[in-house]
């Protein structure tokens, strides 16, 4: 009976690790935006333009440099956070249609990609508005 029980906790373990090791990869999946968006203004203010390599994110601030690498044909490209999407279960990115077009899934709707954010001091995050104190995102002192 204690093997079983230990056999458990072993086996339960290697699911946990594995499941939190495919988010550490930022694996997920890519969508490109419709052509009705071209135009259109972003979360950010900026205007969608489908021949700019930008891209949607639900959390990375924006103006984050993202490399998107395409894991079915291994070719990446780089875009700028510039709207945002909503939260999904995985990580997720919807990509400009020239950002698809690099990576070769322009007109298959979708594909799974590893997302590694590139992050600057220009796309730190803003603080709240409720923030009383914005020194919580800065750098301590070396």
């Amino acid at each position: 009976m204690l093997a079983v029980v230990l056999l458990l906790i072993l086996w339960a373990g290697q699911t946990l690790a594995v499941v939190k090791h495919e988010k550490d990869d930022g694996i997920g999946h890519a969508t490109y935006y419709a052509k009705r968006f071209a135009g259109r203004r972003t979360a950010s203010g900026e205007i969608y333009k489908h021949d700019k390599l930008t891209a949607a994110h639900s959390s990375l601030p924006f103006g984050t440099r993202v490399r998107v690498i395409n894991l079915a044909n291994g070719r990446e490209v780089t875009v700028t956070v510039n709207d945002r999407c909503r939260l999904r279960r995985i990580p997720f990115i919807d990509l400009s249609r020239e950002a698809a077009r690099s990576i070769g899934f322009l007109g298959k709707g979708s594909t799974r990609v590893r997302i590694i954010p590139e992050l600057s001091e220009a796309a730190s995050p803003v603080p709240s508005a409720g923030s009383a104190d914005s020194s919580e995102n800065t750098p301590p002192p070396s």
